[in-house]
């Protein structure tokens, strides 16, 4: 690039990758005025400065980091009238490897229930080989290598399924490497499992009832259930489901599902008025 009097670049140079480190050299010609050359860089829909350079006769060697979000760069005059040089101008990719997935965290799951998630990776410059490894049997990865390229950038998603066996936390890290540089990410997952709820289906109908009837109990869950009563000098439950009726008046019979190591405790409970037979 050359620049003499106000002159601008409008034709700035544009980035093929994420940005890093920009470089170049620069002076300006013996025995002209005094003057700047103005560097910005295109970040986020506008020009932001880099720097405000006054080189002297001789070439110079300019370094600049820059923003992560530019995707270009242009010289132009500041103030002055002198015409300036420039050489060897380079702007060299970032390497990294990040992610926007610091942690997964699961409060509430339930066991025997699969669950996924996603861990989002941001890569740039990195070689082919990046690993993807975890430690617990409980969770499946989708992929053991990242389809990063050579040179390439973007973002991949790793995701997770989860298989709860039992009732506790699973602990585990997935861990994404490179090789090459050196550079890993550790991305902790927790995932806290509760044992499934159960329902009781009771769908007899015995809110009033005669002191003559005979009834047998229905109600089901997944679990066993058994019941029992608020007075059994009016009624109970035996061992075969069958409501032993002793007096008239009024009685509550509850049904309990038993707790597993797969399901909670459920109970649900019926109020009965017992009267004279007709």
């Amino acid at each position: 690039y050359s620049l003499i009097g106000q002159t601008r670049i409008y034709e700035p140079a544009a980035f093929t990758g994420p940005g890093h480190i920009l470089t170049f050299e620069a002076r300006k010609e013996a025995g002209t005025a005094v003057g700047n050359i103005q560097i910005q860089q295109y970040v986020n829909g506008e020009w932001k400065d880099i720097d405000d350079a006054n080189p002297g006769t001789d070439w110079r060697d300019y370094r600049y980091e820059l923003d992560r979000n530019a995707t270009k760069i242009r010289f132009y005059n500041g103030y002055g009238s002198y015409k300036r040089y420039f050489k060897n101008v380079l702007v060299t990719q970032a390497t990294y490897l990040e992610t926007t997935t610091p942690a997964i965290t699961e409060e509430q799951s339930i066991i025997g229930d699969e669950i996924t998630k996603n861990i989002a990776v941001q890569y740039s410059n990195l070689f082919e080989g990046v690993t993807v490894t975890n430690v617990s049997d409980n969770v499946t990865l989708s992929t053991s290598e990242l389809a990063t390229g050579c040179g390439k950038y973007g973002e991949e998603i790793v995701t997770l399924t989860i298989r709860p066996t039992e009732i506790g936390t699973i602990y585990d890290t997935v861990t994404i490497h490179d090789e090459a540089t050196g550079l890993t990410l550790n991305i902790p997952v927790t995932v806290h499992t509760q044992r499934k709820t159960q329902t009781i289906l009771w769908e007899d109908s015995i809110e009033t009832i005669y002191a003559t009837d005979e009834i047998t109990l229905t109600a089901t869950a997944v679990n066993p259930i058994h019941y029992t009563s608020s007075d059994s000098a009016i009624a109970y439950v035996d061992e075969a489901n069958k409501l032993i009726i002793n007096a008239i008046g009024n009685v509550t019979i509850t049904a309990h599902a038993a707790e597993s190591e797969t399901y909670n405790p459920a109970e649900l409970s019926k109020n009965i008025t017992i009267l004279h037979a007709v």
